[in-house]
């Protein structure tokens, strides 16, 4: 009886997992940051050019003479909008991938059918290229470029946290294996300005949508040196 119950045991004693935690990730290197680029939007009403810091919009009504800034609260209406852009990359199942790092403002109405009580926030948002994908953007091969992201990772919060925010990312990166509904891509060009080798750019931009990107409408605009802050080596 013994070896009867014995044998029943056997086969649930083989099949037993082991218990293994999934894999930690840290971020390994980080590139400098860009923290400056002139937005520039065409405003079609006016005939004019407006450019704003780190912002693009075409609202001329809330430009003060002399003055490139933007309330945060008017910033943080605009997609387009950023106060510092750098890349971090992390090896998730032994493959190197990049993420660019974007610290912006964002938004949200407390009553959005009316479009009233609108609330701004800090958003740190991670949109995740691999490795061969990001480097396309600085070979220079041709006038536009393009580079697809099809993970990304977002945290709205004033407090940035950084552990939570790796855990997005490697979900985000393991789930790259299913299929995804995400179609961002980050478009940049080449451009001599003032005589200066310039790059004009969007954040990455949602190719789902009905919107594409217009580089003869609007773009953030900086030198070609300061776009390479991006590199990592």
């Amino acid at each position: 009886m013994k070896k009867f119950i014995f044998l029943l045991l056997l086969p649930t004693l083989i099949f037993a997992q082991d218990r293994i935690n999934s894999e930690k990730i840290s971020f390994l290197y980080q590139s400098d940051s860009i923290t400056n680029a002139i937005g520039w939007s065409y405003n079609e009403t006016l005939g004019e050019w407006v450019d704003f810091q780190n912002v693009i919009s075409h609202d001329k009504q809330f430009k003060e003479e002399g003055s490139l800034k933007l309330s945060d609260d008017l910033t943080s209406h605009q997609e387009q909008n950023f106060s510092s852009i750098h890349v971090r990359t992390v090896s998730v199942a032994s493959k190197i991938y990049c993420v660019l790092m974007i610290n912006k403002l964002t938004g949200e109405y407390r009553y959005p059918k009316v479009k009233k009580r609108w609330s701004y926030k800090n958003e740190t948002v991670g949109h995740i290229f691999t490795e061969k994908e990001f480097k396309k953007l600085f070979i220079y091969d041709s006038i536009i470029i393009e580079a697809n992201t099809p993970a990304l990772a977002s945290q709205y919060t004033n407090e940035y946290d950084e552990k939570e925010f790796l855990v997005q990312i490697q979900s985000a990166i393991l789930k790259l294996k299913q299929d995804s509904n995400l179609n961002y891509t980050f478009p940049i060009k080449r451009a001599i300005s003032n005589g200066e080798q310039v790059v004009r750019f969007y954040l990455p931009y949602d190719m789902s949508g009905s919107n594409k990107y217009n580089f003869s409408k609007d773009y953030f605009e900086i030198p070609k040196s300061e776009f390479e802050k991006l590199i990592i080596n």
